[in-house]
Protein backbone atom coordinates (compact mmCIF):
# COMPACT_ATOMS: atom_id res chain seq x y z
CA UNK A 1 0.00 0.00 0.00
CA UNK A 2 1.86 3.06 -1.29
CA UNK A 3 1.02 6.37 0.38
CA UNK A 4 1.67 9.93 -0.70
CA UNK A 5 4.25 11.47 1.70
CA UNK A 6 3.05 15.10 1.20
CA UNK A 7 -0.48 16.34 0.54
CA UNK A 8 -2.38 19.62 0.55
CA UNK A 9 -5.75 19.79 2.30
CA UNK A 10 -8.65 22.18 2.73
CA UNK A 11 -11.60 22.11 5.12
CA UNK A 12 -14.78 24.18 4.84
CA UNK A 13 -16.89 24.04 8.00
CA UNK A 14 -20.10 25.33 9.54
CA UNK A 15 -19.36 26.86 12.95
CA UNK A 16 -21.36 28.09 15.92
CA UNK A 17 -20.09 30.52 18.56
CA UNK A 18 -21.74 31.55 21.83
CA UNK A 19 -19.82 34.37 23.51
CA UNK A 20 -20.13 36.51 26.60
CA UNK A 21 -18.26 39.82 26.81
CA UNK A 22 -18.03 42.33 29.62
CA UNK A 23 -16.46 45.75 29.16
CA UNK A 24 -16.77 48.45 31.83
CA UNK A 25 -19.88 46.82 33.37
CA UNK A 26 -21.59 46.40 29.99
CA UNK A 27 -22.50 42.76 29.38
CA UNK A 28 -22.99 41.43 25.89
CA UNK A 29 -24.15 37.90 25.06
CA UNK A 30 -24.24 36.80 21.45
CA UNK A 31 -24.82 33.53 19.61
CA UNK A 32 -23.56 33.42 16.05
CA UNK A 33 -23.49 31.07 13.10
CA UNK A 34 -20.49 31.19 10.85
CA UNK A 35 -18.02 29.49 8.56
CA UNK A 36 -14.46 28.28 8.85
CA UNK A 37 -11.92 27.79 6.11
CA UNK A 38 -8.74 25.85 6.80
CA UNK A 39 -5.99 25.17 4.25
CA UNK A 40 -2.65 23.54 4.82
CA UNK A 41 -0.12 20.88 4.08
CA UNK A 42 0.70 17.64 5.85
CA UNK A 43 3.65 15.36 5.35
CA UNK A 44 4.66 11.88 6.41
CA UNK A 45 8.05 12.50 8.01
CA UNK A 46 8.53 8.81 8.81
CA UNK A 47 6.35 5.72 8.49
CA UNK A 48 4.81 6.55 11.88
CA UNK A 49 4.97 10.36 12.15
CA UNK A 50 2.89 12.94 10.25
CA UNK A 51 3.36 16.71 10.61
CA UNK A 52 0.88 19.38 9.55
CA UNK A 53 0.76 23.18 9.25
CA UNK A 54 -2.27 25.25 8.23
CA UNK A 55 -3.95 28.63 8.22
CA UNK A 56 -7.48 28.83 9.62
CA UNK A 57 -9.93 31.69 8.94
CA UNK A 58 -13.15 31.88 10.99
CA UNK A 59 -16.03 34.31 10.48
CA UNK A 60 -19.31 34.62 12.39
CA UNK A 61 -22.41 36.78 12.05
CA UNK A 62 -23.41 39.05 9.18
CA UNK A 63 -21.34 38.63 6.01
CA UNK A 64 -19.69 35.48 7.38
CA UNK A 65 -19.81 33.85 3.94
CA UNK A 66 -17.63 36.72 2.69
CA UNK A 67 -15.26 36.12 5.64
CA UNK A 68 -16.16 39.59 6.90
CA UNK A 69 -18.42 38.85 9.88
CA UNK A 70 -18.85 40.80 13.11
CA UNK A 71 -16.51 38.29 14.82
CA UNK A 72 -13.71 36.91 12.71
CA UNK A 73 -10.07 35.98 12.88
CA UNK A 74 -7.08 34.26 11.39
CA UNK A 75 -5.12 31.53 13.16
CA UNK A 76 -2.12 29.38 12.34
CA UNK A 77 -1.75 25.80 13.49
CA UNK A 78 1.20 23.40 13.76
CA UNK A 79 0.57 19.79 14.71
CA UNK A 80 1.40 16.17 14.31
CA UNK A 81 0.17 12.60 14.63
CA UNK A 82 2.25 9.69 15.89
CA UNK A 83 1.07 6.17 15.02
CA UNK A 84 0.91 4.01 18.15
CA UNK A 85 -0.70 0.91 16.64
CA UNK A 86 -2.17 0.02 13.26
CA UNK A 87 -5.24 2.31 13.47
CA UNK A 88 -4.43 4.42 16.55
CA UNK A 89 -2.57 7.75 16.56
CA UNK A 90 -1.61 10.21 19.27
CA UNK A 91 -2.27 13.77 18.04
CA UNK A 92 -1.12 17.17 19.26
CA UNK A 93 -1.31 20.67 17.83
CA UNK A 94 -0.73 24.28 18.77
CA UNK A 95 -2.88 27.11 17.33
CA UNK A 96 -2.19 30.82 17.69
CA UNK A 97 -4.10 33.75 16.28
CA UNK A 98 -6.78 36.29 17.05
CA UNK A 99 -10.49 36.91 16.93
CA UNK A 100 -11.73 40.44 16.23
CA UNK A 101 -15.07 41.88 17.36
CA UNK A 102 -16.00 44.64 14.92
CA UNK A 103 -18.33 46.29 17.45
CA UNK A 104 -20.11 45.81 20.73
CA UNK A 105 -23.55 47.25 19.87
CA UNK A 106 -24.67 48.21 23.38
CA UNK A 107 -21.40 49.89 24.42
CA UNK A 108 -21.50 53.73 24.29
CA UNK A 109 -18.78 53.99 21.63
CA UNK A 110 -18.17 51.67 18.68
CA UNK A 111 -15.17 49.62 19.86
CA UNK A 112 -13.19 47.12 17.84
CA UNK A 113 -11.75 44.46 20.16
CA UNK A 114 -8.93 42.08 19.37
CA UNK A 115 -8.74 38.83 21.31
CA UNK A 116 -5.38 37.08 21.06
CA UNK A 117 -5.48 33.36 21.68
CA UNK A 118 -3.13 30.43 22.05
CA UNK A 119 -4.63 26.93 22.12
CA UNK A 120 -3.15 23.47 22.62
CA UNK A 121 -5.00 20.35 21.47
CA UNK A 122 -4.15 16.75 22.36
CA UNK A 123 -6.07 13.63 21.48
CA UNK A 124 -6.23 10.26 19.83
CA UNK A 125 -7.25 9.45 16.28
CA UNK A 126 -8.62 6.18 15.00
CA UNK A 127 -8.56 5.51 11.27
CA UNK A 128 -10.77 3.25 9.18
CA UNK A 129 -9.21 0.64 6.91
Amino acid sequence: NESMPVEWFAVLSYEYSDTHSELHSVNYDQSRDGVGLKAGIRAAVTDRLELMVNAYEQSYGNDSLLLNGDLDGLSFELGGALQLRRNWYLTASYRTGELDYLTLPNYPSRYKLELDRDEVFMGVRWTFD
